[in-house]
């Protein structure tokens, strides 16, 4: 993507963009809801209040207008497989590594 074609007004869209076109994301159907959501790490919530002066979440202001303008930019990649992960051809970035086995669930307690 280029994302020099997009308008922003808020500078944490810019490693938001970068990471969704390095390293790709998911898109999940529910048609029940019009609704993104953004998967991030423990702790993320607080460091962008912390940076940015406002929340990560929301429904207004420069970084949800970006956030809206970013997904309605996204494409989805049609040809990714098992033999042509996210979509084939040379990956900007290296794989991740494969998965460990699972130990214990924080959330379930087992």
């Amino acid at each position: 993507m280029n994302y020099y074609i997009l308008t922003t007004d808020s500078d944490p869209i810019v490693p938001l963009l970068e990471a969704l076109q390095e390293y790709g994301g998911y898109i999940l159907d529910a048609p029940a809801i019009d609704t993104h959501n953004i998967a991030i790490e423990n702790g993320i919530k607080e460091e962008f209040l912390t940076t940015y002066g406002y929340k990560f979440s929301g429904t207004s202001g420069d970084f949800f207008d970006d956030v809206n303008q970013l997904f309605q930019a996204l494409a989805s990649v049609q040809n990714n497989s098992p033999s042509s992960i996210g979509g084939g051809g040379t990956p900007r970035r290296p794989l991740a590594p494969p998965l460990g086995e699972p130990t214990a669930c924080r959330v379930c307690g087992s």
